[in-house]
């Protein structure tokens, strides 16, 4: 069975680098660089605040390109505070997954931040003894062997996904945020 790939992050180097490890894993793997694909002819810019580089970057397998409907670097602090531009692409999930799903919650609606130690505890325990409830860790080992059929994925996908959601529901609502991002940054 052939999986697609989409690698992103922080890589401090560019294809165009000396010795680039980055473009050796690319080419390895033969990913691309959607962003380039779309935007050949784009003038040079730096995705870290200091920087005059594009080291944030995003590569996929080529299967993928055909259901990336938009790719695009988004302001500093777009959707949390960082010195590093964030990566924003859209797939047109119809093709992608053969079905529509929903947006993601914006971060702001989350029941759950990371330093909350204690929410983040009761969320890891409940979802494991959900997942383990249910049989998903079983039906997971298909997944990891490639010998699952699709049913077997859907349901995986199902159970890890409503497994997350009672989950998170075993959380204390947090309060919502007095400020606003824009109101921190001044």
């Amino acid at each position: 069975m052939r999986h697609d790939i989409i690698l992103g992050g922080d890589f401090n180097e560019t294809l165009e680098d000396k010795h680039s490890g980055l473009l050796q894993l690319v080419t390895t793997h033969q990913l691309t660089d959607p962003f380039l694909s779309r935007f050949p002819h784009h003038k040079n810019f730096g995705t870290h605040i200091m920087g005059t580089r594009r080291i944030n970057s995003v590569f996929l397998t080529p299967g993928l390109l055909p259901s990336l409907t938009s790719i695009g670097y988004a302001p500093f602090d777009y959707a949390t505070t960082s010195d590093h531009h964030p990566i924003i692409m859209d797939f047109h999930t119809k093709s992608l997954f053969g079905q529509y799903h929903d947006a993601i919650p914006p971060v702001t609606s989350r029941l759950l931040r990371t330093e909350d130690k204690k929410a983040v505890m009761t969320f890891i325990n409940r979802w494991h003894q959900e997942v383990q409830m249910r049989g998903g860790f079983t039906l997971n080992q298909q997944l990891q062997s490639d010998t699952a059929d699709p049913n077997v994925v859907e349901l995986v996908d199902e159970i890890w996904g409503s497994s997350g959601d009672i989950a998170e529901r075993a959380c204390k609502r947090r309060r919502p945020q007095f400020f606003s991002q824009q109101l921190v940054q001044n």
